[in-house]
């Protein structure tokens, strides 16, 4: 793990002026569409409610775990 800290840490070094935003894990589990939503503001994109719909009906039906 410390060899990807090193990268992760570096390539944000390297691309200093590349728009990069960074996002926790545990935020993607507990509050995936919340952080979803991030992500697509962080970066411009458009937001509907049939892509959230979408999601909220992929989560529901692939739950955490869901394949063992």
């Amino acid at each position: 793990m410390d060899t990807g800290i090193h990268r992760l840490i570096k390539f944000q070094r390297d691309h200093q002026h590349t728009p990069c935003l960074n996002i926790k894990y545990d935020d993607l589990l507990a509050q995936p569409i919340d952080t979803i939503r991030r992500i697509y503001d962080y970066y411009g994109l458009a937001w509907s409610e049939e892509f959230e719909t979408a999601m909220v009906a992929w989560l529901r039906d692939n739950p955490q775990g869901k394949q063992g």
